[in-house]
């Protein structure tokens, strides 16, 4: 596998969020219909940086109410929580999450590059540069193969 160059690879790791239009139905692969799903939250919307807690709490909150929502939404969501906690240093709660998200049934090339980049940024803020970059590499050929990060 090629290398990320320099500055790709610093994008990566100080962006945001690095999903733009996160809607249900780029969510959902593009698959949304109905009611329902056009009326979920951009999970970007939601996100505070500077205030990891909340969000935190704001994206479980999410997750409570909105229990009939596309696996892939709630899947995507989980990724974020566990980058919520990564940013509040619980660094094991938030790989034991992206553990279960990978593990679910319905993981979509969306969600399993989303994980991927989480579990990155996790050992980043762990200070494990060398366990964070194959990750970020991983995410960043999964998500050009898939067309899946354009999207993100």
């Amino acid at each position: 596998m090629r290398s990320l160059p320099a500055a790709l690879l610093l994008l990566v790791l100080t962006s945001p969020l690095g999903c733009r239009g996160s809607t249900p139905s780029a969510a959902t692969g593009g698959a949304a219909s109905g009611d329902a799903v056009s009326t979920l939250p951009a999970i970007d919307d939601l996100w505070n940086f500077e205030e990891p807690a909340a969000t935190e709490s704001a994206f479980r909150g999410l997750l409570a109410t909105h229990g009939e929502a596309p696996a892939a939404w709630r899947l995507e969501l989980q990724t974020q929580i566990a980058r919520t906690l990564g940013l509040q240093k619980r660094f094991d709660e938030g790989r034991a999450l992206l553990d279960a998200v990978d593990r679910a049934p319905d993981v979509t090339p969306r969600v399993a590059v989303r994980s991927t980049l989480e579990r990155g940024r996790i050992a980043n803020s762990a200070g494990d540069r060398s366990a964070a970059r194959p990750l970020f590499e991983a995410a960043f050929a999964a998500g050009r193969d898939s067309a899946t990060f354009a999207k993100l």
